[in-house]
């Protein structure tokens, strides 16, 4: 059996690297193992497919870590200017945008990975298809395991297996499992560099629109919204995009990791400001300059200008204001701010839809309804809100029952890759769905029209 210098598992943008770097400095009989039929697979996807390989602004600050002094120690030794000089060595022509974000000149992550992949060729052993199930130290040497009874020994071993994030793109935590055999520590995994799921009032029918925020992280969703940031909260700003399950985004992705590590210790609150530019003040004297300017405008355009036209219909719904058919001249500043406050208020307190609709009161006089949906637990709390935060003096309580298809989601396997189907069933119902970000995706990194790809999952399912 051969004995190799290294053997490195996995062939993704570290392997490939660690490999390149063994053979510049002399290496002889480097291995590198990879589980899918050709390298690099998820370093072709990055970055939207067009591989955003680093930042010139990386830096140590950037990076949300318990060990603040290593992640500076590692960037000293090899930072962003090395990375782009090495790639740049090889071949590639790399440039940054307007706000820092590297890519390649051809903007296609298949570049970056074809960069490595003819550096390796004739200077280290590529074995692709090879799923590793287990290793061990034998004495001298370690000894790797492999699925059809391979084996394979060499004198230092790499662990390059990557994460879990993408099990279709072969990162689906089997690494894991190897650094424990060794005696490593595997600290808790949660998502990170994700989408957010989240509660949809606000936010429902935004998908596909886009829009510049802030972004705040508040410790907890008993923080009212709008206060000012204390020491437990985090704010990013960048273009967000509203999904059909929530947000997404750069300043989402950034934020996710600490979401999803602070939800073990309960709600987490996400405050989305629109208007980052514009001080509160400044805002609210700009709005009733609109109010008086455009008075016999329906709300349904009374934002457009301020926001994309969706995202401020959502806005004014969210506070309860409606229907969209009035005129601005209708609402006075009070019937505003009282609406704005009671709304945002019960939604905080775990309201599941808050809506208004034009009444008429005893005595002719013109007035709104307030209706508040929520879970049973929560309605003696809620009912002393809006006695408190409204003008009435009385309220009826109604139980409701609903009606939903409990949703889920497969795996489709279309001739480029994997794509999520979402699924609703119930009372002999079943509707399924393909996700349109994974159409997209595999659209983009095909060179082809969505409807081809769609058309060829619809044929699948």
């Amino acid at each position: 059996m051969k004995e190799y210098a290294a053997i490195i598992v996995g062939g993704g943008a570290s392997g490939m690297f660690c490999a390149l770097r063994l053979a510049e400095s002399g290496v002889k009989d480097v291995l590198l193992l990879e589980r899918n039929d050709r390298l690099g697979r998820k370093l072709s996807a990055t970055g939207n497919g067009q591989g955003n390989v680093t930042n010139t602004a990386m830096s140590a600050e950037h990076y949300f870590s318990g060990d603040a002094g290593r992640v500076a120690s590692v960037l000293a030794r090899f930072g962003a200017e090395d990375l782009i000089g090495a790639l740049s060595a090889l071949g590639g022509i790399f440039l940054p945008d307007a706000v820092g974000r590297v890519y390649p000149a051809s903007r296609q992550a298949a570049s970056v990975t074809d960069l490595l992949r003819f550096a390796l060729e004739g200077r280290v052993e590529v074995r692709t298809g090879v799923r590793v199930l287990s290793a061990r130290r034998d004495g001298a040497l370690f000894s790797v395991r492999a699925e059809g009874g391979k084996e394979f020994r060499g004198r230092a071993l790499v662990l390059a297996c990557g994460g879990k994030a993408a099990p279709h793109f072969g990162t689906d935590g089997s690494g894991y499992g190897l650094a424990r055999a060794f005696g490593h520590t595997v600290t808790p995994l949660r998502p990170s560099l994700v989408q957010l799921k989240t509660e949809q009032t606000y936010i429902r029918g935004l998908k596909g629109v886009r829009a510049d925020c802030a972004v705040r992280l508040l410790p907890g969703a008993a923080e009212a919204k709008g206060m000012p940031a204390s020491k437990g909260d985090i704010c990013l700003r960048g273009d967000i995009l509203f999904t059909d399950y929530g947000i997404s985004g750069p300043p989402v992705m950034s934020l996710s990791s600490l979401v999803t590590r602070r939800l073990a210790a309960g709600p987490v609150t996400l405050f989305l400001d629109l208007a980052p530019d514009l001080a509160e003040e400044r805002l609210l004297r700009l709005l009733s300059g609109r109010k008086q300017a455009r008075s016999d405008k329906t709300l349904e355009v009374f934002l457009v200008g301020f926001f994309p036209k969706r995202v401020g219909q959502c806005a004014l719904k969210a506070a309860g204001i409606l229907p969209l058919s009035r005129t601005a001249g209708s609402l006075s500043p009070r019937e505003l701010e009282a609406l704005a406050f009671a709304a945002s208020r019960l939604l905080e307190l775990g309201a599941l839809d808050v809506y208004t609709t034009p009444g008429t009161m005893k005595k002719g006089r013109p007035g709104h309804v307030l209706t508040v949906l929520c879970p049973p637990d929560k309605e003696k709390e809620l009912a002393q809100q809006i006695l408190k935060q409204t003008t009435t003096n009385g309220l009826r309580v109604r139980h409701c029952g609903k009606y939903f298809l409990h949703p889920g989601s497969r795996l489709v396997e279309s001739q480029w890759g994997p794509v999520r189907i979402k699924t609703a069933q119930g009372s002999g119902i079943e509707h399924e769905k393909p996700e349109y970000e994974d159409v997209a995706r595999l659209a983009r990194e095909q060179g082809l029209s969505y409807q081809t790809v769609l058309n060829d999952i619809l044929h699948k399912m």
